[in-house]
């Protein structure tokens, strides 16, 4: 009994310990962005993080108008809840966030840079602003709206805003899929038969159907742009 007793005193003392923000970012990426909120409604601030891949293979010279270099490396989008026993993979998109560069468009900015990730009132927004340095003054911004519910994670809101940097013409399309209506707005300048201006507003409503879009499906934008083909305002 004595020498059982001596044994288990020199023993280590083995300790868990609750899985940490950086066990989540995987060899050769970094985290590039992170809010907290709560998603779920149990009072915890849960975690949205934003993951970058860091591969100079994904690094492409520009010889054109543009950056000069192009950086295509792809990102990640992972939920993570607050548990009591630590931090646990909620739902992860590796196609919604674009990369920060495009070799197909030089020229297109960050989609990040004016955009983000944000948490309100238990939905997740991710919003992607897209504009051009060069070729055209077109300025595009796409909020995305989920919400976790019954153990998925439907988009439940698409806002798309279109704009352009040499007038003050804007189009707003507000699609609520929670509820089947959608909203289009416009303001636009047009021109008066005795040369001179007027600004036009316009508003229609609609019923739309349901894209079944999921933050868990790796083709969300490719279902949502099908949808929006038949659908949009």
């Amino acid at each position: 009994m004595k020498a059982c007793c001596v044994l288990l005193g020199i023993l280590p003392v083995l300790t868990w310990a609750a899985p940490a923000i950086t066990d989540f970012v995987p060899q050769g990426w970094t985290l590039e962005q992170q809010v907290d909120g709560d998603l779920n409604g149990d009072g915890r601030a849960d975690k949205v993080l934003v993951l970058q891949q860091q591969d100079a293979a994904n690094w492409q010279d520009n010889e054109g108008l543009g950056s000069p270099r192009l950086n295509l490396n792809p990102r990640t989008l992972l939920v993570l809840w607050n548990t009591p026993q630590g931090y646990k993979e909620a739902v992860r998109n590796t196609t919604l966030l674009p990369s920060a560069n495009s070799a197909d468009t030089p020229c297109l900015a960050d989609p990040l840079d004016d955009g983000g990730i944000s948490i309100r009132k238990q939905v997740l927004l991710v919003d992607l602003h897209y504009w051009l340095s060069c070729g055209s003054y077109s300025v595009n911004h796409m909020r995305y709206t989920f919400r976790h519910q019954q153990g998925a994670w439907p988009l439940i809101g698409l806002d798309v805003d279109s704009s352009a940097r040499n007038n003050e013409d804007t189009e707003r399309s507000s699609y609520n899929f929670a509820t089947g209506k959608a909203l289009y707005t416009g303001v636009k300048t047009q021109n008066t038969a005795s040369g001179g201006s007027k600004v036009v507003r316009s508003s229609k409503p609609s019923r739309i159907s349901n894209p079944r879009v999921d933050l868990g499906q790796t083709d969300v934008e490719v279902r949502l742009g099908r949808w929006l083909e038949q659908h949009a305002l």
